[in-house]
């Protein structure tokens, strides 16, 4: 009998392990109800939130219970409920931070925001029929709703948000066309810097930058210390995020200087260029990431003396860039594949000194996971330039102008992790920093020819490479 009793419970100790380690999502986690829940308000530096609700009252437990606060024109944000003040058919919030470890437990995921019409028939009304209908046959997920951030002409926030099981039932989803990042800038125009008689501006350009991102999750439950009671929490054991899309800079540039000068900044040609925010449904919970992407442009210049110089470029990158972070090691390894084309307008200098410049134009895209600030990357192109004349006494007492000038151009690559959306990250990860790209497509001169004679013998010319 003694046996008996020491096999039934070694097996359903080993049942509660099997069961622990096919748990996917926490039980402490409670949807949030589209329907007939209504997120009022939500002041994050306290996280004090106003719900209110038709029908049954949420069973929120305090100091258990995780969920999601969803509002299109507030944020989404992931909580957990700490205490709940009831009042009518309102609540009162008092939340704390979640993060994504404190709903998935044994689970390993792949986003990807790339548009696709459902892969089943009929209604999308459960959570889970609508994963399954954005799941490809890779398993990849793909989101079931994308919403557009604006701001009105009088400053208030606008969200338009396109259902996409709604649009392909349409017939108005067009998959090639869809991408999460599908901007164009026009640098026409830009000025970059000027005062007094110094000048650096773009005449001509225009940045394009079109992409889908794809996020790859893993995560190991922790196991509780009394083995009999459900996994609460888990660890982010791989997370890999990258872009992969098609990015266009062009610019014609000219620079202008009345004496001696140097400077160097870095500044936003434009903030919250678009903020978009797309849904995806892993199972029964939905995952929120938002997209902003920010117009940056960096440069450094010095020259001598008085200076006109000008010069441009025009560079096409097809890339795939992002970083993979492993919690064993705590580093962000670098993705950086690329294919790239580039045309260039020489540089022209009209002045006597030396000159040199860069200028990145690039956009920076950054990402929340919910509403916590999470992976950024950006794709750097820039180009180079420098000129350097000297005037030169001969034996005769003339003077003679030796000059030669090059342009270089490269593309740089950065990433990095915000600690916002993990906690277990302690610190911004990051960023880490690669060179894609680095070479010299123009000299001028070329070449310089020199011709001797010694005495009465001539030596034929001679070509020295510069």
């Amino acid at each position: 009998m003694k046996r008996c009793i020491q096999f039934l419970t070694f097996m359903l100790l080993c049942n509660m392990v099997l069961a622990q380690e096919n748990q996917e999502i926490s039980s402490n986690y409670l949807p949030f109800d589209e329907e007939n829940w209504q997120l009022i308000a939500y002041e994050p530096a306290t996280g004090i939130a106003l719900l209110s609700y038709a029908g049954n009252k949420p069973a929120f437990v305090a100091g258990k219970t995780v969920t999601t606060l969803v509002n299109d024109t507030i944020g989404y944000f992931l909580r957990k409920i700490m205490a709940v003040e009831e009042r009518g058919q309102e609540l009162i919030l008092h939340t704390e931070f979640a993060d994504m470890t404190d709903v998935f437990i044994n689970k390993s995921f792949t986003l990807s925001t790339a548009a696709i019409s459902p892969q089943t028939s009929g209604e999308l009304k459960s959570a889970q029929a609508i994963s399954e209908a954005f799941t490809d046959a890779q398993g990849v997920i793909h989101p079931c709703a994308s919403i557009v951030h604006k701001r009105s002409p009088d400053g208030k926030k606008l969200a338009i948000k396109t259902n996409l099981a709604e649009a392909a039932l349409l017939k108005s989803v067009d998959e090639s066309r869809l991408s999460i990042l599908d901007i164009f800038y026009d640098l026409d125009n830009t000025e970059l810097y000027s005062s007094g008689g110094f000048n650096f501006m773009i005449e001509k350009g225009e940045l394009s930058f079109k992409a889908d991102a794809v996020f790859d999750f893993v995560f190991k439950g922790v196991a509780p210390q009394d083995s009999t009671q459900e996994i609460e929490t888990s660890d982010l054991k791989k997370f890999q995020f990258y872009l992969e899309g098609e990015a266009i800079a062009h610019t014609n540039l000219k620079m202008t200087f009345e004496s001696a000068y140097s400077k160097e900044d870095e500044l936003e040609l434009m903030d919250d260029l678009f903020s978009t925010t797309q849904k995806f449904m892993v199972g029964p919970v939905p995952v929120w990431i938002t997209f902003g992407v920010d117009i940056l442009a960096a440069y450094q210049f010095s020259a001598e003396a008085k200076v006109e110089a000008d010069w441009g470029f025009e560079a096409k990158q097809n890339v795939r860039i992002g970083g993979e972070y492993l919690t064993e090691s705590g580093k962000l390894n670098p993705i950086a594949e690329k294919t790239f084309s580039l045309e260039f307008t020489p540089l022209t200098v009209q002045g006597e000194a030396n000159m040199s410049a860069r200028l990145e134009i690039f956009p920076r895209t950054s990402m929340m996971l919910y509403s916590a600030a999470g992976p950024y990357c950006d794709v750097v192109p820039y180009l180079s330039a420098e000129f350097k004349a000297k005037a030169m006494a001969s034996t005769s007492g003339e003077t003679d102008l030796k000059w030669n000038s090059s342009l270089d151009w490269g593309v740089d690559f950065r990433a990095g992790l915000e600690p916002a959306f993990l906690k277990s990250l302690l610190g911004e990860i990051g960023p880490v920093t690669s060179n894609l790209l680095q070479q010299n497509i123009w000299n001028a001169p070329a070449s310089v020819g020199l011709a001797m004679t010694t005495g009465n013998n001539y030596i034929l010319p001679v070509t020295i490479p510069l």
